[in-house]
């Protein structure tokens, strides 16, 4: 399991699977919910457009944004956050540049949260 500030991830085979991070506070736990809602969107508004290929799909979001299951990316080795190509590459899709938001999925660079 992962622990982030909105969300705990858990590390299932091929899926990732996020929920609302309820041990800190009420409010993180509602900003976890938005996050999953607004990785669904994300992929429902780009559906078979390139924009996909740069995030780990959401195959599943719940009501209110209450569990979200997405495909799993492999740990990037190396530190982007100063790449400036990979910030070109993925700017209106990820705001947060560090290495645990990206990953890797067949060998490409993908944003894991880019809610």
């Amino acid at each position: 399991m992962r622990q982030g500030v909105t969300r705990l991830v858990f590390l299932i085979g091929k899926y990732a699977i996020k929920i609302p991070n309820f041990t800190y506070s009420h409010q993180n736990f509602l900003s976890g919910c938005l996050a999953n809602h607004n990785e669904r969107l994300y992929c429902k508004q780009y559906k078979g457009m390139p924009q996909l290929d740069k995030v780990a799909y959401t195959y599943y979001s719940s009501l209110f944004g209450l569990l979200n299951i997405q495909r799993r990316a492999e740990i990037v080795p190396f530190d982007i956050s100063s790449d400036r190509s990979i910030r070109e590459s993925f700017r209106g899709v990820c705001h947060d540049f560090k290495n645990e938001n990206f990953g890797f999925i067949n060998d490409k660079i993908v944003c894991i949260d880019y809610a």
